[in-house]
């Protein structure tokens, strides 16, 4: 753009009204069509919350964790968490001993 600090520009604002649609593999809409409460729930959500349920299942590196998630994502939904919180993703990991949280050191100085 050849600008800098202080350079003054133009900004034009468009209003995207273009709909946000998550691809949801089969194996998802087979567990979803078993719930179909939990469907509707999840339609009702916004682009991002499902985004973001959708993208921590396909994650997953093995079957097994998959679909430990796909049924979590069931509970969870049916409990009225709309949103998919990192903390709660962290959590589940360090219960199955596949994550260990950061160590804090502490340096002592002696002047």
């Amino acid at each position: 753009m050849g600008k800098t600090f202080g350079d003054e520009v133009s900004v034009s604002l468009v209003e995207d009204k273009e709909e946000r649609i998550v691809e949801i593999s089969d194996d998802i809409a087979l567990v979803f069509k078993d719930h179909p409460d939990a469907k509707a729930l999840f339609d009702a959500m916004s682009y991002t919350h499902r985004k973001e349920y959708i993208r921590w299942i396909a994650e997953a590196k093995k079957q097994q964790t998959r679909e430990a998630r796909k049924a979590k994502m069931i509970t969870m939904i049916l409990a009225g968490k709309r949103e998919f919180k990192i903390k709660d993703y962290l959590s589940n990991l360090a219960v199955r001993n596949c994550f260990t949280p950061p160590l804090i050191m502490v340096i002592e100085s002696s002047l």
